[in-house]
């Protein structure tokens, strides 16, 4: 699988790794050599304040809060701060906001500029850190359990071309016509630690697919990159049950495997008409996995754009409510423009979906977005992040930038929703 070092079109900045494990690690060589914001999650209705998802590597190695740093006699929670359990890190001043360097902001002195997706707005935005702390993936009664990797794989018939509501395939375009997202699931699965415990389920038509072999959990990857996989390479049709895909996974997998520590990969191109689940809804799955009795269930969903003359789209951009179901459960939300970016920013999917398996940064964020100055609407926030700890200053970019001698965009803007 080809791996690239730019990532096009995404909401974020890719390549992150937050896992607490420093196995392979050379202590004397460490550093921070990336700094990366996945996701941002709004905490209030009027944007107020935001929750950032940030993450170091070493490489393509995580940094966590026990990583030891070149030359420095300190982990990274101790630099940062941070008390025992990782909760409070009075370190984040060692975080800077730094206005952006786009030409469209060069009028305002605020460290971020906003665009509004419906309004066309532009305008500077304050930002203060408030706090920073360390999370582990599942909570802190988790942690040290084995890791259970569970994919939710739409499989209906838009993704190949179908008309979900006749089977026609008659001048309906398909969503990934050329299967990325199967080479990427293979790889996926190939690449994860091996004590890494997999489920594989699969939903569309009128119900979701839960065949023994491959959704019970098992250390068996080859069963499930193999013949799991083979099962949606084929025959996709239908509507996106996506909710009772959720309810299925939760009640007969998760719950069923409560010594395990489960972290949700769930790849969609959208509901088309309207999610055709019938025992369920995507609210109230939401609400299930975000207050399990055991700490909340991470889900990194992964929704790829239907392509623009698509007759089933709901509508255009990000699903809100898939933005939530990500945001309310702790997990990441990832937007795929294209379906090749399965195959270009190959590595670092990857590296988001290994690192969530033991857990992420998050930092608190005052803004200025509750001002009547900004109406309601979807803002792309840019700003430029800075991190000054070991003996490194790394600033990382949260900008649309145009990529050297393409006509393509490298775009890490952060997406917030204003009520």
């Amino acid at each position: 699988m080809p791996k690239q070092n730019h990532v096009r079109g995404l909401l974020f900045v890719l390549a992150l790794w937050g896992c607490d494990s420093t196995v392979g690690l050379d202590a004397q060589s460490v550093k921070i050599t990336e700094l990366l914001v996945p996701n941002a999650c709004a905490l209030a209705d009027d944007g107020s304040q935001l929750e950032l998802s940030i993450l170091m590597f070493n490489q393509n190695e995580t940094i966590g809060p026990k990583t030891w740093l070149v030359r420095e006699a300190k982990t990274v929670a101790e630099l940062f701060s941070c008390d025992e359990s990782y909760q409070t890190c009075t370190g984040s001043s060692q975080f800077e906001f730094k206005k952006p360097g786009a030409v469209k902001f060069d009028q305002f002195t605020e460290p971020a500029g906003v665009e509004g997706q419906n309004t066309g707005l532009v305008k500077g935005l304050a930002l203060r850190i408030d706090n920073l702390r360390y999370e582990y993936s599942g909570g802190e009664g988790r942690k040290n359990n084995p890791n259970l990797l569970m994919l939710l794989v739409d499989h209906s018939g838009s993704l190949v071309g179908e008309n979900p509501l006749t089977g026609d395939f008659t001048s309906v375009p398909a969503t990934d016509k050329s299967g990325d997202r199967i080479g990427f699931f293979r790889s996926l699965i190939s690449n994860m630690p091996t004590d890494t415990f997999f489920s594989l389920i699969w939903f569309n038509k009128d119900f979701p697919v839960v065949q023994a072999e491959f959704a019970t959990p098992t250390l068996n990857r080859e069963q499930i990159s193999g013949l799991g996989i083979d099962n949606i390479n084929r025959a996709a049709s239908g509507l996106t049950p996506l909710a009772d895909a959720l309810l299925d996974a939760k009640q007969q997998i998760i719950d069923a495997n409560r010594n395990l520590n489960p972290l949700i990969v769930l790849f969609t191109d959208g509901v088309e008409t309207g999610d055709s689940s019938t025992r369920s809804s995507l609210e109230e799955m939401t609400a299930a996995y975000a207050n399990d009795p055991n700490g909340p269930i991470p889900i990194i969903v992964m929704e790829l754009q239907p392509p623009a003359n698509s007759p089933y789209r709901l509508q255009t951009g990000r699903d809100p409510a898939l933005v939530n179901l990500a945001c309310r459960t702790g997990g990441e939300y990832i937007f795929l423009e294209t379906p090749a970016e399965m195959t270009s920013a190959y590595q670092r999917l990857e590296n988001v979906i290994r690192a969530r398996l033991s857990g992420s940064w998050r930092m608190n964020v005052t803004t200025t977005l509750s001002s009547p100055d900004y109406g309601s609407d979807n803002y792309y926030i840019s700003t430029d992040l800075l991190v000054n700890v070991g003996g490194t200053k790394l600033p990382t970019t949260l900008t649309k930038q145009r990529e050297d001698g393409g006509d393509d965009y490298e775009d890490a803007r952060l997406w917030v929703q204003k009520q």
